[in-house]
This record gives structure tokens, C-alpha cells and sequence, in this order.
């Protein structure tokens, strides 16, 4: 500052007000940011929404491709014990329109077709369980 024995130069006075008043403001414009607590939570609640958004996305694609995998397994299965149990369909066809089949007591008959059928669901069970 100046010397006090020496009156002050005015316009000296005003640039040394308009300095500290400048550092005041930025001072105060500080002190109110840090103080914001509002706006502060705000910013961290907008931060942790994004990423919670962003999880839930790649959640979201990860399970849709896991369903889509298990999907196609699944029908991959079915056809595999469709192909293998074609040959016990068409026996037991041949075997129940055939006229010997006619002739034999209904009750075998019944039996041989309900144990083909059982073997067909047990296979059909297994493909599904791989």
C-alpha cells in the first residue's frame, strides 16, 4: 500500500478496490460452490443414474444373447431326438397296422406301444436335460 504520512492518490485507492473486490467475488463464488450442497447431490445422483442405466443395458444384452444361445441349444436338442426317435416312430406304425399286430391279443399290443412311447418321452427328456 502507500505510505500513511503521504496522502493517498485516489484513483491508486480505486484500482487497490477494484482488485479486492474482484478477489472477493471469486472468493465468494467459491465458497457458494462448495456450499451448493444441493447441486452437488444433484450431480452425483445424475453420474450414479448413468451408470446404473448403463448396467442395466449390458445386463439386458447379455441375458437377451444367453436366451437367444439357449434358445437355439434347445431347438438344436428337440430336432437331435426327433432324428434319433424317427426309426422307433415309424416301427411302432408298421408294427401297429400291421395284420399280425391285428391278430395278437390287444393287451401286448398295448404294452409294446405304451414301452415305445415311454422310451420315446425318456429320450426326449434326456435331449432336453444336455
Amino acid at each position: 500500500m502507500s505510505d500513511p504520512k503521504k496522502s493517498p492518490d485516489p484513483d491508486q485507492l480505486r484500482a487497490e478496490i477494484e482488485q479486492t473486490r474482484a478477489e472477493l467475488g471469486e472468493t465468494v463464488e467459491a465458497l457458494a460452490a462448495k456450499t451448493d450442497v444441493k447441486a452437488r447431490v444433484r450431480e452425483e445422483v445424475a453420474t450414479a443414474k448413468d451408470r446404473v442405466a448403463q448396467a442395466a443395458s449390458t445386463a439386458g444384452d447379455r441375458i437377451a444373447g444367453a436366451a437367444n444361445t439357449a434358445g437355439d441349444r434347445i431347438a438344436g436338442a428337440a430336432n437331435t431326438v426327433a432324428e434319433k426317435t424317427e426309426p422307433a416312430r415309424q416301427q411302432i406304425v408298421e408294427t401297429a397296422t400291421s395284420p399280425q399286430v391285428r391278430r395278437a391279443l390287444p393287451p401286448t399290443g398295448l404294452a409294446v406301444a405304451g414301452a415305445l412311447a415311454v422310451i420315446g418321452i425318456i429320450l426326449i427328456i434326456r435331449g432336453r436335460r444336455a
